[in-house]
């Protein structure tokens, strides 16, 4: 709720990977009044989100579901609640939230982590085969 309160009118794009986190993501949101749609394999509220005007909605997003194929570059800040293992699916969605030539400038990420948790090390692994791909196709 304090990172919320702190972004204060910017959309908001939150990544999770189990339904449980969904619904204690959405109890948080109505507890404090936010506007928020969820993007599921369960449900897809995703029109509702892009038509969502009011500048503070926020888009609960299944990483499974939400890593291709939809546009979510409405929103200035992403979270990842928790994190999906497989790089590939990581950087589609990043690419929901950050396409080349968009109106937006910067997206800002942040990323839910713990010592010694599952989602520190995942996140790690994701940075490292990051590095290494970089290498292998030369990018500094």
């Amino acid at each position: 709720a304090d990172l919320l309160d702190e972004v204060g009118d910017e959309d908001v794009v939150i990544f999770y990977r189990f339904s449980y986190e969904a619904t204690l993501i959405s109890r948080l949101l109505s507890s404090i009044g936010k506007p928020h749609y969820t993007i599921s394999g369960e449900k897809d509220e995703y029109e509702a989100f892009t038509q969502d005007t009011t500048q503070s909605a926020v888009a609960i997003v299944q990483v499974q579901s939400g890593a291709e194929s939809i546009d979510l570059t409405k929103a200035g800040i992403t979270i990842f609640y928790s994190l999906i293992q497989t790089y590939g699916q990581y950087q589609q969605a990043i690419g929901r939230t950050s396409r080349a030539n968009q109106a937006r400038k910067a997206v800002a990420y942040y990323y839910l982590l713990i010592e010694n948790t599952i989602d520190l090390k995942i996140y790690e692994a994701l940075h490292k085969n990051k590095s290494l791909i970089d290498e292998i196709i030369g990018v500094t």
